[in-house]
C-alpha cells in the first residue's frame, strides 16, 4: 500500500439510513458520531506521550556535594543581626545565577562565595580547588573583598569596597554573574528592612547608611558597565535608587545620572590628602 493510499484510523461515518425529515433520527446519528469521536480523542490523549522539556543546564552529584560543603562551614551563622540560616543566603544567590543562565560551575560558585572571606581564608580556596576544580576556586576568589583568615587583619570597610568595585571593572564574566546575584540578593533583603523599619536600619552595617547606599549605586554602576547579565543589573538599579530616594528623599537624585552618582558615592572615593 502506497503512502497515498495508506489507511486512515479515523472513523468514518455513513449518513445511510437517516431521515432527513426526523429530528430523533437525525439527533441520534449526531450523538452517536459524539460519543464514537470523543472516545478517539481520549484514546489518542492517552497514547500520546507528553514529555516534560529537559533543563539545558543539568546540575550534578557535584552541586549537591557543594550545598553539603557550604552548610558545613556556614553552619552556625545566621543573616546580619537575623535568625535567619546564612545558608539561606547561599542557596538563594546559586538559584539567581541559575535564573540568569548560569552553568553548574558558576552555581556552586554562588553557593562558595563567602566560604574562603568568612570561614577560612586560603585554606578554604586550596580546599575548594581540590573539591570542586580550578574554576570555581578562581569564582570564589573573585567575589571575596578579603581572603584573610583573621577577622581583626581585614582592612578598613572602605578601603575593601573602593578596592572591590575596581577588580569588578575587569573581572572575568564568571565572577560578574555570581557577584551581580550575591549584591541583588543582598540589597533586596536591605531593602526590605529600610521599608519596614526606616532608613536607620542601615546603621547596623559598616558603612552605615551613606556608605551602604553609596556601595549599592556605586555597584550597579560598575557590573553594569563591566557586561554583568542585565537580568541581575536591571533588578539591582531600581533597589539602588530606592535606597537612594530613601536616604535622600529631597534630593531628587537619579543614578541614571554622572552627576548623581558622584555626589551619592563621594563616601567611597579616595580623598587626596597631599
Amino acid at each position: 500500500m502506497t503512502k497515498n493510499n495508506k489507511k486512515s484510523d479515523k472513523q468514518f461515518f455513513s449518513v445511510a439510513g437517516i431521515d432527513w425529515d426526523d429530528d430523533a433520527s437525525i439527533d441520534a446519528w449526531a450523538r452517536a458520531v459524539w460519543g464514537v469521536m470523543n472516545t478517539q480523542r481520549e484514546e489518542e490523549m492517552n497514547n500520546k506521550k507528553i514529555e516534560a522539556p529537559e533543563p539545558t543546564i543539568k546540575l550534578t552529584g557535584k552541586y549537591a556535594r557543594a550545598v553539603s560543603y557550604a552548610n558545613k562551614h556556614h553552619k552556625k551563622q545566621t543573616r546580619k543581626e537575623k535568625d535567619v540560616p546564612y545558608i539561606s543566603h547561599l542557596l538563594a544567590v546559586s538559584a539567581l545565577v541559575l535564573e540568569a543562565g548560569g552553568d553548574e560551575d558558576q552555581a556552586i560558585g554562588a553557593l562558595l562565595h563567602d566560604v574562603a572571606e568568612d570561614c577560612g581564608g586560603e585554606a578554604r580556596l586550596t580546599e575548594v580547588k581540590e573539591l570542586f576544580g580550578a574554576r570555581v576556586e578562581a569564582i570564589v576568589r573573585g567575589c571575596s573583598d578579603s581572603i584573610t583568615s583573621d577577622p581583626s587583619e581585614k582592612d578598613d570597610w572602605d578601603v575593601r569596597k573602593r578596592d572591590y568595585l575596581k577588580h569588578l571593572a575587569s573581572a572575568s564574566a564568571d565572577v560578574l554573574i555570581v557577584s551581580a546575584a550575591d549584591k541583588l540578593h543582598n540589597s533586596r533583603d536591605t531593602l526590605a528592612d529600610i521599608n519596614r523599619e526606616g532608613i536607620t536600619t542601615l546603621g547596623r552595617f559598616n558603612g552605615k547608611a551613606e556608605g551602604t547606599v553609596a556601595y549599592y549605586t556605586a555597584l550597579w554602576v560598575t557590573l553594569s558597565e563591566a557586561g554583568a547579565p542585565v537580568l541581575l543589573t536591571t533588578p539591582l538599579h531600581d533597589i539602588a535608587q530606592q535606597m537612594v530616594n530613601a536616604l535622600y528623599p529631597d534630593n531628587g537624585y537619579s543614578i541614571d545620572e554622572p552627576a548623581a552618582q558622584r555626589e551619592i558615592t563621594k563616601v567611597l572615593q579616595v580623598t587626596n590628602t597631599n
